[in-house]
């Protein structure tokens, strides 16, 4: 930032040019300097931590803490990479993180399509989990993971009824498919 300093008003008289730098005694030019390099004089910390469990074909499996943005390519990294047995196709690393949010890491030759009992759980299926089951598209998907962040997990599978955009129609299609 320049400041102009007037040194009397006659003609002849010198005009002096400071910066912010040279002038370091004044706390509002700091502060305005600050403000227009975007930083408003203090940086808040805005950013949400969330907490995701990675296991599975990781080298070192375990509970760990991200900012929420990351994704699962993150975690991955942070957990030490695939180890030697992993299936390195099996996860999308660029979907995102979400909070309470547990990623397993197949061996190659695992079944990860199939769940122990066949049901996706709707307080922990991922967006892309989702979107597998009969008349959930991407929108439906992201409004049952929005429903979910916001209000808590579903307490039945009727619930999900509650979600914007889930009617008996699309409810009568996936209810024997989902659990909670």
């Amino acid at each position: 930032m320049t400041v102009v300093s007037l040194s009397g008003c006659g003609a002849g008289d010198t005009i002096k040019w400071e910066t912010a730098a040279e002038n370091a005694e004044d706390p509002m030019e700091d502060s305005l300097a600050a403000a227009k390099e975007g930083d408003p004089g203090g940086s808040s910390d805005t950013e949400k931590t969330i907490c995701v469990y990675i296991c599975g074909a990781v080298i070192r499996p375990g509970l760990y803490e991200f900012t929420e943005g990351d994704r699962i390519g993150d975690a991955l990294e942070t957990a030490g990479g695939f180890a030697p047995d992993a299936d390195e196709t099996a996860v999308n690393l660029a979907l995102y993180l979400e909070d309470g949010m547990q990623i397993i890491i197949p061996v190659v030759g695992d079944d990860v399509n199939e769940a122990d009992d066949g049901l996706v759980n709707l307080n922990t299926a991922s967006q892309a989990e989702l979107m597998n089951l009969p008349g959930i598209g991407q929108a439906k998907a992201e409004a049952i993971v929005a429903y979910r962040t916001q209000h808590g997990p579903f307490g039945s599978v009727e619930d999900l009824m509650q979600v914007e955009g889930i009617k008996e129609g699309v409810f009568a299609k996936i209810a024997s498919l989902v659990c909670v």
